[in-house]
């Protein structure tokens, strides 16, 4: 047993005894206790064994007359303090009760001040524009109209294809760049748009020969798809270009409106906004627009 457990145990009450009992008293308990725990009377049970041992520790103890004084010293310290605890209880419940309101009045005037130091951010970032929100509606017009230019070059042209890295190739980890596309292209013809994402892109070459050179021997690490958009001739500049500038017009407005809102809905999906799958959905279906326009004005025009 450890000095650490002699100030949380009271070894006369192992023996159901009290601090008067005699040196007598205290052996005639310990056999008496002792034939209970034995741990040979009670090989299944776990604690007979600690059982026994705190009582043979007690005995050693309280029958150890230098021992057994500095034992009841160290008791009747314990019992004094309990004393005292019961006698002022109520005095330092009330102390504690006392201090816990305190502190929890603190703690709402805390929050009250917090909360009304936010009203006041709240209504100077009104009254001043969020530089946040006016730096994103020029980063999203920059995107915007980057997407516009692409779209209005790719337009123009006949020979696309759509070309992009093969998901099992040890090469997945790279992203599609302008340097990646030439690095591989190039050498098929001369390239005259391009319009990127992360893992695909449509390239748009001056010759269909290009794309049937692709067809033969596709660069390794990469999948391709001639998309091949016809058109009818016409000097009249196609629909797709007049819808995209269009939408760059309405965020323009809605800039100029409302600077501390952001504009939630565009006409055109950005890169950051859509993935590789929906931006190129978009694109193919803004040319197949352009070209039905076109066809429906050539018709007109004969």
């Amino acid at each position: 047993m450890e000095m650490f457990d002699l100030k949380n145990i009271n070894l006369y009450e192992l023996f159901d005894l009290n601090k008067e009992c005699t040196e007598s008293d205290i052996k005639k308990a310990f056999r008496k206790k002792a034939l209970i725990h034995h741990p040979d009377k009670n090989p299944d049970d776990p604690k007979a064994k600690e059982i026994f041992q705190k009582l043979s520790k007690a005995l050693e103890i309280l029958t150890d007359e230098k021992a057994r004084a500095s034992y009841d010293k160290i008791l009747q310290a314990k019992i004094d303090r309990e004393i005292r605890d019961r006698k002022f209880d109520a005095k330092r419940k009330k102390f504690k009760d006392d201090l816990e309101q305190k502190e929890k009045f603190a703690e709402q005037v805390t929050i009250i001040e917090e909360e009304e130091r936010l009203k006041r951010e709240i209504e100077r970032i009104r009254k001043e524009g969020s530089k946040q929100l006016e730096e994103e509606n020029q980063l999203l017009k920059k995107k915007l109209n980057e997407s516009i230019n692409q779209a209005k070059s790719l337009s123009r042209g006949n020979n696309v294809i759509k070309v992009k890295l093969k998901k099992r190739s040890k090469d997945s980890n790279i992203i599609i760049t302008d340097e990646l596309i030439h690095k591989n292209f190039k050498h098929f013809g001369s390239i005259l748009s391009i319009v990127k994402m992360k893992k695909s892109a449509l390239i748009e070459y001056e010759h269909y020969d290009s794309l049937k050179r692709i067809a033969a021997n596709c660069p390794k690490g990469f999948e391709f798809e001639i998309l091949n958009v016809n058109r009818c001739d016409s000097t009249t500049e196609v629909a797709a270009a007049e819808n995209l500038e269009n939408a760059e017009k309405s965020s323009n407005n809605n800039n100029q409106n409302d600077n501390s809102k952001v504009q939630q809905e565009t006409a055109l999906p950005t890169v950051d906004k859509c993935d590789d799958n929906d931006y190129e959905e978009y694109i193919l279906k803004r040319l197949q627009e352009a070209e039905q326009n076109k066809r429906k004005q050539c018709t007109k025009e004969v």
